[in-house]
């Protein structure tokens, strides 16, 4: 069902939609027990500075990965931007963010690239904004990093900081990406890498090595996480 927020009927349904959203969250955050299995500092670091970085996740981990971000980041002050698509379900995700204070660019690799590139630069440069971008989205392929976060990385000098996460019990809905969707009181892993920054000056094949050192550091943790629950991917071992 498409929900079209233009039309009056489109905006109660994506009020109501938004507000059960924001009450699966609660209920996850209050039940699931979350475990930083990696890089616990790091998180702490963060939220201490108040500076901003690039965080990514990968796709199907959204879920997993917006709650944790809500608890540990967003209830400190942090501040951040999320890059989402210009799709509908776009509209949805950047109106649920606006309900935590969390500001949103709009575009993707697809649609409005540049733009959401732009976007993303004027968060973290003027307005000291942590983007999250997830580096496989909106539509894939699933768990292929692409070359905008690199980009970014560069232009701004702001480090990247690649996080993994996993459910125990978890269903895996039909998306391209088999998006996870946990259960309340299942155990949670969190994986978080070392911030790095991308270089000036690189030449293209040197971008291409970054981009894949960097998709390989997101599946490792990912990877990591999944291990510490007991899981596997629900993408068949793609990861």
């Amino acid at each position: 069902m498409r929900i079209d927020p233009g039309k009056p009927f489109g905006r109660l349904i994506l009020a109501v939609a938004i507000r059960l959203a924001i009450l699966f969250l609660w209920v996850l955050r209050r039940t699931c027990r979350v475990e930083v299995i990696e890089g616990a500092e790091r998180v702490e670091r963060l939220a201490a500075s108040g500076e901003p970085v690039i965080l990514t996740f990968w796709h199907n981990r959204a879920i997993l990965g917006s709650n944790y971000l809500i608890q540990e980041l967003v209830a400190r002050g942090y501040r951040m931007t999320l890059l989402a698509s210009r799709s509908h379900d776009g509209e949805i995700v950047a109106r649920f963010a606006a309900a935590y204070g969390v500001g949103s660019v709009r575009g993707s690799s697809s649609r409005g690239g540049r733009a959401a590139l732009a976007g993303a630069y004027r968060a973290l440069v003027r307005d000291r904004s942590a983007p999250i971008i997830v580096p496989d989205g909106p539509r894939g392929p699933a768990y292929e990093y692409k070359l905008g976060v690199v980009a970014l990385s560069q232009m701004t000098g702001a480090p990247v900081l690649p996080m993994g996460f996993a459910a125990r019990r978890f269903r895996a809905l039909g998306s391209w990406d088999r998006l996870i969707v946990p259960w309340p009181f299942t155990r949670v892993a969190v994986a978080v890498g070392e911030p790095q920054v991308v270089p000036e000056g690189l030449s293209d094949d040197e971008r291409e090595q970054v981009r894949q050192r960097y998709q390989e550091e997101l599946a490792r943790l990912t990877r990591a996480a999944e291990a510490a629950v007991g899981v596997t991917d629900p993408l068949d071992g793609r990861l």
